[in-house]
């Protein structure tokens, strides 16, 4: 069932309580279908992709962890494809969160977006 949950959200802690309710799976699929589908997408739709920046970047802030990395990394996959403007809202918006020293969850979803767009991927180990 599609349920817009941006309309009725405005700061993290509201967003956080629908997810604590009854959304927090709904979040994790679409950040992660998001990230799936994103390099796949043609160039026309990404000013639609543009309009999410704010949405994710809140869904950044969250008290939960898994909704942080689900966020950091789709919005690492759109750093990858829309590089310029993604890193623009990442430099302008995100950034500014690492300096935050009173909520923690501002700094570390801006610390997961930094790692995730780092291009690090685990490998496995061998002994």
């Amino acid at each position: 069932m599609y349920y817009d949950i941006s309309c009725s959200i405005d700061t993290p802690d509201s967003a956080d309580d629908l997810i604590n309710r009854q959304h927090g799976q709904d979040v994790i699929d679409s950040l992660s279908v998001l990230e799936a589908v994103v390099p796949t997408l043609h160039h026309e739709l990404w000013p639609k992709i543009r309009e999410l920046f704010p949405m994710i970047a809140m869904a950044l802030r969250s008290r939960f962890a898994i909704i942080r990395q689900s966020a950091a990394r789709c919005f690492a996959a759109i750093c990858d494809v829309m590089t310029v403007d993604a890193m623009r809202f990442v430099i302008e918006t995100i950034l500014p969160f690492l300096g935050d020293t009173l909520v923690n969850p501002n700094r570390q979803g801006a610390t997961e977006l930094v790692f995730s767009t780092s291009g690090y991927r685990p490998t496995a180990i061998t002994y």
